[in-house]
């Protein structure tokens, strides 16, 4: 598919919150970019947030959301 052909070299995941929380942490953590698409605090009230994830030079977070700011 296009998606597939324009992204063949990047890593893509897609977890359940409620039930892989620690392993999207450990993502997290190690991320170059992250695109946040929930709704306003659903990271931040299971702390996983930009706010409680170890800084890395160079990550970037990109938060899209329509329910506005957090």
């Amino acid at each position: 598919t296009f998606f597939d052909w324009i992204n063949g070299a990047k890593l893509s995941y897609c977890l359940d919150f409620d039930r892989q929380s620690t392993e999207l942490r450990d993502l997290l953590q190690v991320a170059d970019v992250v695109i946040e698409g929930s709704r306003p605090d659903a990271l931040a009230r299971r702390r996983l947030g930009p706010d409680d994830v170890r800084p890395r030079a160079g990550r970037i977070w990109v938060r899209i959301s329509g329910h506005g700011p957090q």
